[in-house]
C-alpha cells in the first residue's frame, strides 16, 4: 500500500515475517514504531508474527530542463545570412539545407532579423515573384522573439504559443549561441513522454 506523507515523501507498507529473538533485535528502531502492537512478546522464540514496515524515501524532484540541454541535443549551428543578400539567395539556403528559418545577422553573432518560410510566402503573396530579388532585409521579420540558454522549456513553449513564433534564437550576452524551433521542442516533450510511459509499465511489472 502507498500514500504522501508530509514533505512530499511517499510512504510504502510491506508485510514481513520474523521467528527469532534474533531476528526481532535486528529490526531497528524505525521499524518498531510502526510493528503490530501484538507483537513481538517476550516469550515467542519460534512464533511467527505479521508486522508493517513503513519504508520513507523522498520523492524526486524534478528540474525544470532549460534550452542548454536541447542545444546540446542538437548542436549551436545556426544558419545566418546578411541583410544585403537577395531574398532568392535565402529561399535557397531554406531549401538546401532543408530547414523552416534563416537568421539575418550583419556579423554572424547579432540577431537583425529572422526570415522563414512564412515570410516569404507573405511577401510573394503581396507583392509578386519581383521580391525574391529584393535585399532580404526588406522581408525579414525585425520583431524577433528570443530566448536565453537558462530559459526554462515550459517557458520556452509557451513564448513560442503566446508570439506564435515557430523559430526562436537563442541569445547569450548579446550574441546568437543557437536556435531553437517548434520541432525540437516537440521532439524533446515526446521523448519524454516515452520515457515516463516506458518507466510506468515497469513499475506496473515491478512495484517492488
Amino acid at each position: 500500500m502507498c500514500g504522501t506523507g508530509a514533505r512530499g515523501y511517499k510512504l510504502r507498507r510491506v508485510s514481513v515475517v520474523w521467528s527469532t529473538p534474533e531476528r526481532d533485535q535486528a529490526v531497528s528502531w524505525t521499524e518498531r514504531s510502526v510493528l503490530n502492537p501484538l507483537t513481538p512478546m517476550a516469550n515467542h522464540e519460534h512464533a511467527l508474527a505479521c508486522c508493517e514496515i513503513m519504508w520513507v524515501t523522498p520523492r524526486r524532484e524534478e528540474v525544470p530542463m532549460q534550452v542548454s540541454v536541447l542545444l546540446q541535443q542538437k548542436g549551436t549551428a545556426v544558419i545566418t545570412a546578411a541583410p544585403h543578400v537577395t531574398t532568392a539567395e535565402v529561399v535557397d539556403l531554406l531549401a538546401r539545407h532543408r530547414i523552416g528559418a534563416v537568421v539575418i545577422s550583419d556579423d554572424g553573432l547579432r540577431v537583425d532579423g529572422v526570415v522563414a518560410e512564412r515570410d516569404v510566402v507573405l511577401a510573394l503573396s503581396v507583392f509578386g515573384p519581383g521580391v525574391l530579388s529584393w535585399p532580404v532585409a526588406e522581408v525579414m521579420n525585425t520583431e524577433v522573439v528570443t530566448c536565453g540558454p537558462d530559459t526554462t522549456v515550459e517557458t520556452l513553449m509557451a513564448t513560442m504559443t503566446d508570439r506564435r513564433a515557430r523559430h526562436v534564437p537563442v541569445v547569450a550576452n548579446g550574441e546568437l549561441v543557437g536556435l531553437i524551433s517548434i520541432g525540437d521542442v516537440v521532439k524533446d516533450r515526446i521523448s519524454g513522454l516515452e520515457f515516463e510511459t516506458r518507466a510506468l509499465h515497469d513499475y506496473i511489472a515491478h512495484p517492488y
